[in-house]
């Protein structure tokens, strides 16, 4: 068996994985009907548990893993055809997704992350946890029009910036490990504000209108979300700085921190464009409550690609694959 495993370049866990993925998927193609289940819901379940199997043993790279399921999906036909097993890779919320990293990359490639952490200091530098709050409240509000993932990515970023401020190594971690939990709560509370703030709200929104021929306008969303944020916010933070206790630094120190940040005097035309873009989306995100022209997603779509356009400038293409990356790195 030893010798087995060797030849295939494969250790242990993984040799397990392959095996037990490849007979569970065997015996389900091969059960007929039981119960309320038919055939293909059997195949259904078979090919997602071994799926999972794979995945969780690591027994093939994700890449492939992924591929080769596509592909059973219509070998077995639990999918009619290659093209319906595929559908899924192009509903509007994954290009929904993509526009969000495109304006968090806008963020952070310009000096308005940096920009963001000096003001937050600025007002509410007097302690740790002030500085803590604040940052809950700004990713809050971000992530209310853009995705929750690509916020939690620049929100820490920032919150790492604000780190260095920490001499002693063991206060950093202490204090890292705070920041780094509640930025994530933040954004995920945020992205509850607005339709625009999670592609699970679209989600959620497409399937009442598939199925019930009824929706829920960018407006009607907030009156919810608002006030429900509004009071899970303050309560996350008071828990976090409760349980977790981030090490507490003086004010001058991070008046000290704050002068020294290394960021231009005057507010860059990139920036100002970034934020009438962004701006811009907002609005006609507010408008689509009356007029059904302004799709949510279009508007996200096209946002990011003004982004791109000559004169604008705000985003080259290589910048932002290298940000989709480095932002999912996070997770």
């Amino acid at each position: 068996m030893k010798k087995i495993i060797n030849y295939l370049g494969l250790n242990t866990k993984k040799f397990v994985g392959l095996v037990f993925g490849a007979i569970l998927l065997i015996i389900s193609l091969c059960l007929p009907e039981i119960g309320g289940l038919s055939q293909q819901a059997i195949r259904t379940l078979g090919i997602l548990v071994s799926f999972l199997i794979l995945l969780i043993t690591e027994a093939l790279p994700v890449v492939v893993i992924s591929l080769l399921f596509v592909g059973l999906l219509a070998l077995t036909k639990v999918s009619p055809n290659l093209g319906a097993a595929l559908s899924g890779f192009s509903q509007p919320v994954v290009f929904f997704t993509l526009a969000s990293f495109g304006l968090a990359a806008a963020f952070t490639t310009t000096p308005l992350a940096k920009r963001i952490l000096r003001g937050i200091l600025k007002l509410f530098g007097k302690s740790v946890n002030l500085v803590l709050l604040s940052l809950m409240l700004f990713a809050a509000l971000v992530s209310s029009i853009i995705s929750n993932v690509p916020t939690c990515a620049v929100f820490m970023a920032i919150g790492l910036d604000f780190l260095n401020l920490y001499d002693n190594e063991e206060d950093k971690k202490k204090t890292g490990r705070v920041f780094m939990i509640a930025i994530p709560i933040a954004s995920m509370i945020g992205g509850m504000m607005t339709p625009a703030g999670s592609s699970i709200n679209l989600i959620a929104i497409g399937l009442l209108e598939a199925y019930n021929g009824s929706t829920i306008s960018f407006v009607e969303w907030m009156l919810a979300g608002v006030p429900l944020a509004l009071v899970l916010l303050p309560l996350a933070w008071f828990l976090i700085i409760k349980i977790y206790k981030p090490v507490e630094v003086s004010t001058e120190k991070i008046k000290d921190f704050s002068i020294k940040m290394d960021i231009p005097s005057k507010i860059t035309g990139k920036e100002i464009k970034t934020l009438i873009i962004a701006g811009t989306m907002l609005i006609l995100w507010v408008l689509s409550s009356w007029f059904s022209f302004f799709n949510v997603m279009v508007i996200a779509l096209l946002g990011c690609v003004v982004l791109f356009l000559p004169g604008i400038d705000v985003l080259k293409v290589d910048v932002f694959l290298k940000k989709i990356v480095g932002m999912l790195s996070f997770w």
